[in-house]
Protein backbone atom coordinates (compact mmCIF):
# COMPACT_ATOMS: atom_id res chain seq x y z
CA UNK A 1 0.00 0.00 0.00
CA UNK A 2 0.91 3.58 -0.63
CA UNK A 3 2.87 5.56 2.93
CA UNK A 4 3.68 8.40 0.75
CA UNK A 5 4.12 10.12 -2.33
CA UNK A 6 6.28 13.28 -3.29
CA UNK A 7 7.10 14.57 -6.24
CA UNK A 8 9.82 12.14 -7.56
CA UNK A 9 8.82 8.83 -6.04
CA UNK A 10 5.91 7.15 -3.78
CA UNK A 11 6.96 5.17 -0.73
CA UNK A 12 5.47 1.57 -0.45
CA UNK A 13 5.08 -1.14 1.92
CA UNK A 14 5.65 -4.50 0.14
CA UNK A 15 5.87 -7.89 1.18
CA UNK A 16 6.98 -11.27 -0.11
CA UNK A 17 7.95 -14.56 1.60
CA UNK A 18 10.73 -16.25 3.48
CA UNK A 19 10.58 -19.88 3.77
CA UNK A 20 6.56 -19.58 4.25
CA UNK A 21 6.65 -16.43 6.52
CA UNK A 22 5.33 -12.80 5.44
CA UNK A 23 8.17 -10.17 5.79
CA UNK A 24 7.20 -6.25 5.12
CA UNK A 25 9.13 -3.31 4.03
CA UNK A 26 9.55 -0.20 2.86
CA UNK A 27 10.20 0.67 -1.08
CA UNK A 28 10.74 3.71 -3.16
CA UNK A 29 9.85 3.59 -6.39
CA UNK A 30 10.59 6.91 -8.60
CA UNK A 31 8.24 8.21 -11.01
CA UNK A 32 9.96 7.39 -14.30
CA UNK A 33 9.71 4.98 -16.44
CA UNK A 34 11.53 1.22 -16.16
CA UNK A 35 13.32 -0.99 -15.46
CA UNK A 36 14.94 0.62 -12.85
CA UNK A 37 18.15 0.42 -10.93
CA UNK A 38 17.13 -1.04 -7.48
CA UNK A 39 19.33 -0.92 -4.47
CA UNK A 40 18.49 -3.64 -1.52
CA UNK A 41 18.74 -1.37 1.89
CA UNK A 42 19.89 -3.66 4.96
CA UNK A 43 19.62 -1.64 8.28
CA UNK A 44 21.53 -2.35 11.66
CA UNK A 45 19.76 -3.37 15.34
CA UNK A 46 16.68 -1.57 16.11
CA UNK A 47 14.78 -2.06 19.60
CA UNK A 48 11.19 -3.66 18.55
CA UNK A 49 9.64 -1.30 20.46
CA UNK A 50 11.18 1.64 19.07
CA UNK A 51 10.96 0.50 15.49
CA UNK A 52 9.11 1.73 12.37
CA UNK A 53 8.59 0.55 8.87
CA UNK A 54 11.58 2.46 7.15
CA UNK A 55 13.53 3.12 10.71
CA UNK A 56 17.59 2.74 9.57
CA UNK A 57 16.95 3.13 6.21
CA UNK A 58 14.32 5.57 5.31
CA UNK A 59 16.46 8.96 4.54
CA UNK A 60 19.12 7.30 2.44
CA UNK A 61 16.12 4.85 0.54
CA UNK A 62 14.70 8.38 -0.59
CA UNK A 63 17.94 9.81 -1.47
CA UNK A 64 18.54 6.87 -3.90
CA UNK A 65 14.64 7.35 -5.37
CA UNK A 66 15.37 11.07 -6.08
CA UNK A 67 18.05 9.75 -8.16
CA UNK A 68 16.08 7.11 -10.14
CA UNK A 69 16.79 3.98 -7.98
CA UNK A 70 14.05 1.46 -6.80
CA UNK A 71 14.67 0.75 -2.90
CA UNK A 72 13.89 -2.25 -1.16
CA UNK A 73 14.35 -2.14 2.69
CA UNK A 74 13.36 -5.38 4.31
CA UNK A 75 11.72 -4.85 8.15
CA UNK A 76 12.53 -8.56 8.73
CA UNK A 77 10.82 -11.04 10.94
CA UNK A 78 9.36 -9.56 14.44
CA UNK A 79 9.09 -6.11 13.05
CA UNK A 80 6.97 -3.80 10.95
CA UNK A 81 3.82 -6.01 9.54
CA UNK A 82 6.18 -9.20 9.27
CA UNK A 83 5.25 -12.83 10.80
CA UNK A 84 6.99 -13.01 14.13
CA UNK A 85 10.13 -15.51 13.91
CA UNK A 86 9.83 -18.91 15.15
CA UNK A 87 9.75 -19.97 18.80
CA UNK A 88 11.73 -18.28 21.36
CA UNK A 89 15.31 -18.60 19.62
CA UNK A 90 17.34 -15.80 19.38
CA UNK A 91 20.03 -16.97 17.44
CA UNK A 92 17.55 -18.26 14.87
CA UNK A 93 15.32 -14.92 14.70
CA UNK A 94 18.96 -13.71 14.20
CA UNK A 95 20.32 -15.65 11.39
CA UNK A 96 16.68 -16.10 9.35
CA UNK A 97 17.71 -12.68 8.29
CA UNK A 98 20.26 -13.51 6.04
CA UNK A 99 17.90 -15.68 4.00
CA UNK A 100 15.45 -13.22 4.32
CA UNK A 101 17.65 -11.00 2.26
CA UNK A 102 18.70 -13.66 -0.27
CA UNK A 103 14.86 -14.14 -1.06
CA UNK A 104 14.43 -10.69 -1.89
CA UNK A 105 17.43 -10.51 -3.86
CA UNK A 106 15.22 -13.73 -5.93
CA UNK A 107 11.94 -11.74 -5.88
CA UNK A 108 13.50 -9.09 -7.88
CA UNK A 109 12.99 -10.44 -11.34
CA UNK A 110 9.30 -10.47 -10.60
CA UNK A 111 8.87 -6.75 -9.84
CA UNK A 112 7.96 -5.39 -13.30
CA UNK A 113 9.42 -1.40 -12.52
CA UNK A 114 12.89 -3.61 -11.50
CA UNK A 115 15.99 -4.01 -13.12
CA UNK A 116 17.71 -7.61 -12.14
CA UNK A 117 20.67 -6.83 -14.17
CA UNK A 118 21.29 -3.92 -12.16
CA UNK A 119 20.80 -4.64 -8.16
CA UNK A 120 23.24 -2.96 -5.29
CA UNK A 121 23.48 -3.65 -1.73
CA UNK A 122 23.96 -0.82 0.78
CA UNK A 123 24.42 -2.34 4.38
CA UNK A 124 24.34 -0.14 7.51
CA UNK A 125 25.79 -1.88 10.95
CA UNK A 126 24.71 -5.57 11.75
CA UNK A 127 23.19 -5.30 7.75
CA UNK A 128 26.52 -4.73 6.45
CA UNK A 129 27.86 -8.04 8.20
CA UNK A 130 24.64 -9.43 6.56
CA UNK A 131 25.42 -7.73 2.94
CA UNK A 132 29.38 -9.15 3.29
CA UNK A 133 27.42 -13.15 4.23
CA UNK A 134 25.18 -12.27 1.32
CA UNK A 135 28.07 -11.42 -1.34
CA UNK A 136 29.45 -14.56 0.11
CA UNK A 137 26.94 -17.27 -0.06
CA UNK A 138 25.79 -16.07 -3.96
CA UNK A 139 28.94 -15.55 -4.93
CA UNK A 140 27.24 -12.89 -7.16
CA UNK A 141 29.05 -9.28 -7.71
CA UNK A 142 26.60 -6.76 -6.78
CA UNK A 143 28.44 -3.54 -6.48
CA UNK A 144 28.03 -2.86 -2.33
CA UNK A 145 28.52 0.10 -0.10
CA UNK A 146 28.72 -0.80 3.55
CA UNK A 147 28.62 2.25 6.15
CA UNK A 148 29.84 1.76 9.24
CA UNK A 149 29.67 -2.14 8.65
CA UNK A 150 29.50 -4.82 11.94
CA UNK A 151 33.24 -6.54 10.78
CA UNK A 152 33.29 -8.70 13.93
CA UNK A 153 32.98 -12.30 14.46
CA UNK A 154 29.84 -14.21 15.85
CA UNK A 155 29.49 -14.10 18.58
CA UNK A 156 31.39 -11.20 19.54
CA UNK A 157 29.50 -8.95 17.56
CA UNK A 158 26.79 -9.90 19.95
CA UNK A 159 28.66 -9.95 22.75
CA UNK A 160 30.33 -6.61 23.09
CA UNK A 161 26.96 -4.87 22.99
CA UNK A 162 25.64 -7.05 25.62
CA UNK A 163 27.04 -4.25 28.44
CA UNK A 164 23.58 -2.25 27.40
CA UNK A 165 21.08 -4.89 28.34
CA UNK A 166 19.55 -4.03 31.44
CA UNK A 167 20.69 -7.71 32.76
CA UNK A 168 24.32 -6.56 31.18
CA UNK A 169 24.15 -9.52 28.81
CA UNK A 170 23.85 -12.56 31.11
CA UNK A 171 20.82 -13.69 29.56
CA UNK A 172 22.22 -13.61 26.31
CA UNK A 173 25.45 -15.59 27.74
CA UNK A 174 23.33 -18.11 28.77
CA UNK A 175 21.23 -18.52 25.55
CA UNK A 176 24.79 -18.43 23.99
CA UNK A 177 26.56 -21.13 26.16
CA UNK A 178 23.04 -23.39 24.92
CA UNK A 179 23.85 -22.66 21.23
CA UNK A 180 27.62 -23.67 21.73
CA UNK A 181 26.75 -27.48 23.05
CA UNK A 182 25.32 -28.05 19.35
CA UNK A 183 26.92 -25.81 17.08
CA UNK A 184 30.80 -24.70 16.60
CA UNK A 185 30.21 -20.96 16.68
CA UNK A 186 33.61 -20.44 14.00
CA UNK A 187 31.50 -21.87 11.29
CA UNK A 188 29.38 -18.47 11.52
CA UNK A 189 32.29 -16.54 11.24
CA UNK A 190 31.92 -14.52 7.83
CA UNK A 191 35.79 -13.53 7.42
CA UNK A 192 36.23 -17.10 7.21
CA UNK A 193 34.56 -16.69 3.83
CA UNK A 194 35.91 -13.81 2.67
CA UNK A 195 37.55 -15.38 -0.30
CA UNK A 196 34.17 -15.81 -1.93
CA UNK A 197 33.49 -12.13 -2.36
CA UNK A 198 33.35 -11.68 -6.09
CA UNK A 199 31.75 -7.65 -5.60
CA UNK A 200 32.93 -4.07 -5.30
CA UNK A 201 33.29 -2.96 -1.90
CA UNK A 202 33.08 0.49 -1.08
CA UNK A 203 33.09 1.31 3.01
CA UNK A 204 32.28 4.41 5.01
CA UNK A 205 33.13 5.09 8.69
CA UNK A 206 33.37 7.86 10.53
CA UNK A 207 36.64 8.29 12.95
CA UNK A 208 34.17 9.28 15.67
CA UNK A 209 31.37 6.10 15.57
CA UNK A 210 30.94 5.09 19.18
CA UNK A 211 29.38 2.26 17.91
CA UNK A 212 31.92 0.92 15.80
CA UNK A 213 35.48 1.49 16.65
CA UNK A 214 37.48 2.77 13.17
CA UNK A 215 40.11 0.16 14.13
CA UNK A 216 37.17 -2.59 13.24
CA UNK A 217 36.79 -1.13 9.71
CA UNK A 218 40.47 -0.62 8.79
CA UNK A 219 40.81 -3.88 9.70
CA UNK A 220 38.02 -5.51 7.61
CA UNK A 221 39.47 -3.35 4.44
CA UNK A 222 42.48 -4.69 4.99
CA UNK A 223 41.21 -8.22 5.17
CA UNK A 224 39.18 -7.51 1.99
CA UNK A 225 42.15 -6.06 0.10
CA UNK A 226 44.55 -9.49 0.87
CA UNK A 227 41.66 -11.81 -0.62
CA UNK A 228 42.48 -9.58 -4.00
Amino acid sequence: RVLKREDNFVSWLFSYQSDGRKITGLAHLPKKEGPLPVVVMIRGYVDPAEYQIGTGTRPAGEYYANHGYLTLAPDFLGYGESDMPPGNNVWEERFLRLPAVMDLLVSIGTLPDADAEKVFLWGHSNGGMIALSTLELTGKPYPTVLWAPMSQYFPYDVLYYTYEADDGGKSLRKELAEFEKGYDTDEYNYAKYLDWISAPIQLHQGTADPHIPLSWSNNLVEKLKEQG
